[in-house]
């Protein structure tokens, strides 16, 4: 059996330390590992999602016309994300994504025409996307109806930003990234830029992993407190998987008045991340590849776990 690891500067002597005083029944290779993590770049796929997004790494070609700029569509009228995920999760192939970002469009319906952002104010928020909103999940899955307005989306676990940059170019008026690790809040915040969606895209490194909306360090936007604000947001995605999702579950339903989005979980769903979100509430399930993403109705009661 071969294990693989990574070790922090100086932590080389303490594994040698660790295993001599085990009895000395295991050998050490070192492997300086620098330029090989990028090797999958040379492989990296443009992903068509859904029915309207394409996902296409910065350096790889459009398969079937002429390449549009970040921001812009494909020949067949799809919206483009150009995603470098750098050293941060979400590179927009793994399925836990896929099904986040396919359930994202779904839950905001067709958003603005042609898929671009509405620009103007509401209030004191800054720039405003206009979608259905606020009235529960139906029995296609669909967010709404409800009068239009401000659609405020939080991605909690974001990662490159992938899924908040899509929320964005799907309408949303208003998206929180949260991430607790800091190469995924400068992939992040590099991708809203390069995709044209930092005006609507607010980027944060959490403070408290265990609160993750709540307590946002060097907070990018004007009023930090209302990231706390019970029932903030329309829609909230989670792709982080099942231990984090059943600590979280008090938090992000708190945050939420719409849907939740949760993904990161094995097919089928564990026990306890159904439980933890109110069980019935967990309106869909849908398994990909060995993984799942669940919808879970707003306004659901305390989970069992």
């Amino acid at each position: 059996m071969r294990l693989r690891t990574d070790v922090p500067p100086g932590g080389r002597t303490a594994v040698h330390e660790a295993l001599r005083t085990a009895g000395g029944r295991w050998t050490v290779e070192e492997v300086t590992v620098d330029d090989g993590l990028d090797a999958w770049r040379e492989h990296a796929p443009v992903v068509p999602v859904g029915d309207r997004l394409l996902i296409r790494p910065p350096w790889v070609p459009l398969p079937d016309g002429p390449d549009e700029a970040a921001g812009g569509f494909a020949p067949d009228g799809r919206i483009v994300l150009e995603i470098d995920p750098g050293r941060a999760f979400g590179h927009g192939a793994h399925p836990t994504t896929v099904l986040c970002l396919e359930a994202v469009e779904r839950l905001l319906g067709d958003g603005p025409p042609g898929g671009g952002l509405p620009r103007g104010r509401s209030g004191d928020a800054a720039v405003v996307g206009t979608g259905p909103v606020g009235g529960g999940v139906t029995g296609n899955g669909v967010v709404g109806p409800g009068a239009e307005a401000v659609v405020r989306v939080a991605d909690v676990g974001c990662g490159s930003g992938v899924i908040a940059v899509a929320a964005a170019r799907l309408g949303a008026g208003e998206v929180i990234a949260v991430d607790v690790d800091p190469a995924a809040v400068d992939a992040a915040a590099g991708n809203a830029r390069h995709n044209a969606v930092d005006d609507v895209v607010a980027v944060h490194l959490a403070a408290d992993p265990d609160a993750p909306l709540a307590d946002p360090r060097a907070p990018l936007t004007a009023d930090p407190d209302a990231l706390a604000d019970p029932g903030r947001f329309d829609l909230v995605v989670a792709n982080i998987g099942a231990a984090t999702l059943v600590s979280l579950a008090d938090h992000l339903r708190a945050a939420a008045r719409g849907p939740l989005v949760l993904s990161g979980t094995l097919d089928p769903p564990p026990a306890e991340v159904v439980a933890a979100y109110g069980g019935p509430s967990v309106v869909e399930v849908v398994a990909r590849d060995g993984w799942t993403v669940l919808v879970v109705a707003p306004g659901s009661p305390p989970g069992q776990a």
